[in-house]
């Protein structure tokens, strides 16, 4: 069946268009940010794991609960820029330049992430290594997620 054009069609293109392009960005950005989630959670787990194979005198409740109330501001923060963004796309009339500040915000977020985990590893690792391993088995553990976290 042939298409006929009319100018109910065209509006309907028009808008259709105009609905889906701010869709998409967000549906091919949401991912991004629970993959960075994911990664801040991982390094998490990393610093647990590494209080927990050093025999060391500082309070483990303390550092696990300032860990925890870290990654709970990050994750806040994180979610709460992507709704200022998309927000944006969905309202503003210039799509394109929001579009750029997205990919931008979300580029230095990914940064970020990575540079705050490597300066958290080496400050664990400056902090703590006076400190003997608590067993062998702690020591395997310890290194085995830290070579999951380098890869």
């Amino acid at each position: 069946m042939p298409l006929i054009f009319s100018p109910y069609n065209a509006i309907m293109a028009n808008t259709t268009k105009t609905t889906m392009l701010p869709a998409m960005t967000v549906l091919f950005d949401l991912p991004n940010c629970i993959v960075v989630s994911t990664y801040v959670l991982l390094t998490l787990v990393w610093a647990e794991c590494f209080l927990e194979a050093r025999f060391h005198t500082e309070n483990a409740v303390y550092w696990k609960r300032r860990l925890l109330i870290g990654f709970m501001i990050f994750n806040t923060l994180l979610y709460a820029t992507q709704l200022v963004l998309y927000a944006c796309i969905f309202f503003s009339g210039s799509n394109g330049v929001v579009r750029i500040i997205l990919y931008a915000a979300i580029t230095g977020i990914n940064f970020t992430a990575v540079m705050l985990v490597l300066v958290f590893y080496v400050y664990l690792n400056m902090r703590f290594s006076g400190y003997p391993y608590r067993s062998a088995e702690l020591k395997a553990s310890l290194t085995r997620v830290s070579t999951v976290m380098t890869v």
